[in-house]
């Protein structure tokens, strides 16, 4: 897709950039319905018809992200030389992840998917003392292989352009046969 805006004519670009603002405030005003009824309590009738309070925050959290992911779109839509205002969106984007990350634990997958989406956004910032600190400060049990498999295509994708070859090779060779990944095979 962003290959396609970048080919895309200006036209384009402003109708993908109206419907990513569309979205953003679409998933602003759920977060909001999904907030007014986690505070309310609801009656043991509407507790049947309704999402259980562990459904409503799961679904917070992906409404959250999946807001993030949006204005992750919205920075792709800028050219190489608008990376101002290509890094300005990815630090709120940043902030959005961080803001998702505040009540979840290690142990639902979505945690461990935006751990990864936070290290591709100092890559594309070209902060890589940030995505280093990022990778090696996450959980490394045994438990956590086939939780890990999107950090460490991030990871690899992050040496590879640093041009530390030996070291993505490494990370790539690393529990190879531990797990199976699309994300994880594609950046191997």
């Amino acid at each position: 897709r962003g290959l396609e805006l970048k080919l895309a004519g200006p036209e384009t670009k402003v109708l993908a950039a109206d419907a990513i603002s569309n979205l953003v405030n679409r998933f602003s005003a759920l977060q909001t319905e999904i907030k007014t009824l986690l505070n309310r309590r609801p009656s043991p009738r509407e507790e049947a018809e309704w999402f259980t309070a562990n459904e409503l925050l799961t679904l917070r959290y992906n409404i959250e992200y999946q807001r993030a992911r949006t204005l992750l779109y919205r920075a792709a839509l800028y050219n190489d030389d608008e990376d101002l205002n290509r890094n300005d969106v990815l630090t709120m984007v940043e902030e959005q992840l961080k803001s998702v990350l505040q009540s979840m634990s290690p142990n639902l997958p979505l945690w461990w998917t935006v751990q990864a989406d936070r290290i591709a956004i100092a890559r594309k910032m070209r902060d890589y003392p940030s995505a280093n600190r990022l990778y090696t400060s996450l959980p490394t049990s045994a438990a956590t292989v086939a939780s890990r498999n999107e950090v460490n295509a991030e990871w690899i994708r992050t040496l590879i352009e640093r041009k530390r070859f030996d070291d993505a090779i490494a990370i790539a060779g690393k529990e190879a046969f531990a797990s199976k990944s699309a994300k994880l095979d594609l950046a191997r």
